[in-house]
Formats: structure tokens, sequence, C-alpha cells
């Protein structure tokens, strides 16, 4: 029991600090809990910058989908876009974030990172770019080689909201 308020603790400090811990859980960053209140609240009724909308994913044999929004979250201030989940299929729950933009050096470039479940846990992968096409209907991981020489796994993301 203590050792779970101590935890609770540690990662409630760490998380407000702005850090990304791995192997820690995050909270959730907004209150909705369906997919069609994240997208009334966040996307509906104003001017969408092109990165900002719902994107459809698999991963790992795992399908999902995050709404990509300007992190106003009051969370992770850093960081300039939050993807929440809006569709957990086994990879997480509706409200989680699961990928953290920031505008690059060009407008379709995005350095940021993105949290993978695995069976032991959460696992945080960092030093990903990601790159939106030219028609703005996907977004693409490029991955550097880990520090064990394995390639990491491509991730591409399809706009599911606007469509555009």
């Amino acid at each position: 029991m203590m050792f779970k308020v101590v935890r609770s603790l540690m990662v409630a400090l760490i998380i407000s600090s702005g850090f990304i811990p791995t192997g820690e859980a995050l909270p959730r960053v907004v209150p909705e809990r369906t997919r069609d209140e994240i997208i009334q609240k966040y996307l509906s009724s104003r001017s969408l910058d092109p990165v900002e909308g719902a994107w459809a994913f698999c991963l790992e044999m795992k399908c999902g989908e995050v709404a990509i929004v300007k992190n106003d979250t009051g969370k992770f201030s850093n960081l300039d876009y939050v993807g929440i989940l809006t569709v957990a299929k086994g990879i997480g729950e509706i409200g989680e974030a699961k990928l953290f933009l920031n505008k690059g050096e060009s407008p379709k470039l995005f350095p940021g990172k993105y949290i993978v479940q695995t069976g032991f846990g959460i696992e945080s992968r960092f030093g990903t770019n990601f790159i939106l096409s030219n028609a703005d209907n996907t977004l693409t991981t490029v991955n550097p080689i880990q520090e064990d020489n394995k390639p990491r796994t491509k991730i591409e993301f399809s706009r599911s909201y606007p469509l555009k």
C-alpha cells in the first residue's frame, strides 16, 4: 500500500515537471470520456492547424485513434500539441495522452514522442519525427535507430476527422 502511494506521488511530481516518464502510465489529460465529446470540444467549430484532427492508426496489432489538438490541457506546457486517445482498443483509455508533438523547422515536420503499451506496462519512445503528407491526410513517424541498433516500428496515421 505504501509503495502505491509513494509511486503515485512520484508520478505526479514527474508529470507536473513536464517530463514524460518511461515505465509509467500517463494520466487522463481531458475529462471527456467519448470520441464525440473530445472531437466536439477540441476540434469542432474552430480553425485547425494542418496537423490537428483525429488520426486512426495501428501499432503492434492494436488499433486506435488520437485527436491531435493544440496543447491547452494545462499539462506538458513545453509541448505544442497533444494526441488524446479517442478510440482505445487495448491501448489505453479514452482521454489519455498518447502523442506529444512540437512544431518543427518545416511546417510538415513535428518532432515528438509517442507512448505504446507493452505487456509490462507503458513504454515511452523518444526521438520520433512525425511527417505530415502534402495532402495533409497522412502522418508518418520517422524513427531513428534505437540504442540496441534495432530499427523502431514505423507508424502511419490516417486522418479520420476532418476529412479533407
